[in-house]
């Protein structure tokens, strides 16, 4: 989008208000594909959560019908399962402070914080049914 940058489209003067709105585009797909980055990285680390999980299980029945259970190896698997929970929960916190609490202008497009009682940019009132960005 670039030609919108610049400030001409096929030789024709681009109205500023166009540039506003196109940088609003650009910002609000930057941040969704951000979203969709971490939630995917998010099912990654679901999935390695659940593989340990039944690996540390599977672990615990072998040592179990062994007779010898060692509480330092289940305690490191653990740790390992409860560092994962833990990126896990900082990735959803991610994804929420992305897409959580903005809304957008119906005036001018330019995102701004949930509940603003006139746009930062325009300084126009926002209309109650101002656009929510998509989970």
């Amino acid at each position: 989008m670039g030609f919108f940058r610049r400030g001409i489209l096929d030789g024709v003067a681009v109205p500023d208000k166009w540039k506003a709105v196109t940088q609003t585009l650009t910002d609000r797909s930057r941040r969704l594909a951000e979203a969709a980055k971490a939630r995917a990285a998010v099912v990654g680390i679901e999935t390695a959560i659940a593989r340990r999980e039944r690996a540390l299980g599977h672990f615990v029945l072998t040592m179990y019908r062994k007779n010898g259970i060692d509480y330092r190896k289940i305690r490191a698997h653990c740790e390992e399962i409860a560092r994962l929970y833990d990126e896990l929960d900082e990735l959803n916190r991610k994804i929420t402070a992305i897409v959580a609490n903005r809304v957008f202008c119906s005036y001018c497009g330019n995102s701004m914080e949930a509940g603003a009682r006139y746009c930062p940019h325009c300084g126009r009132p926002v209309v109650q049914a101002a656009a929510r960005l998509p989970a």
